[in-house]
């Protein structure tokens, strides 16, 4: 019995310690400004997400992929100051998303593609009047950021399960 418990626990303890960010799945190993959006498909991942990004004001600038991932990385988003970068004293700011599919060994099928490990990551800076720098403290981009998360996380899972969104 003593075994049994003592084996249990070298499997259960490593695995919950490692896969803590999916249970929570907010932000990724530390990094505030990096989220676990769900796995995808080829489809998924090209239409959906692009879909929720147009949606959010957030226009696709260029793909990249080698044998490993895929990304998807738009455009910086000008916009007016949050009230809080505007406290400040910043006069502009601008935002951009990059999407990173991990491609998920043996997953390539003839029809559907690769699957993806899928992860948002976005950049925030804002004009100081001599350069622009980053800052990530707006209560109001982290809470369009988090409800743009929330969005994409919602449609791959209804899409991974052939339910429409």
């Amino acid at each position: 019995m003593s075994n049994k418990l003592i084996i249990l626990n070298i499997i259960i303890i490593p695995l919950i310690a490692g896969c803590g960010f999916l249970i929570n799945k907010q932000t990724v190993n530390g990094d505030s400004q990096k989220y676990y959006i769900g796995s995808a498909n080829t489809m998924n991942y090209q239409i959906v997400i692009k879909d929720i990004l147009l949606q959010n004001g957030y226009y696709i600038d260029e793909y990249e992929q080698d044998a490993y991932s895929s990304n998807m990385i738009t455009k910086w988003k000008v916009r007016e100051p949050f009230p809080e970068e505007e406290a400040l004293g910043h006069l502009d700011a601008k935002t951009r998303i990059m999407i990173n599919g991990l491609v998920i060994n043996n997953s390539y099928s003839r029809n559907g593609g690769f699957s993806y490990e899928c992860y948002l990551r976005y950049s925030n800076l804002v004009f100081n009047g001599s350069e622009y720098v980053e800052l990530y403290n707006s209560p109001i981009l982290l809470n369009n950021i988090e409800s743009m998360v929330e969005e994409i996380r919602k449609a791959l899972l209804h899409n991974d399960n052939n339910i429409t969104p």
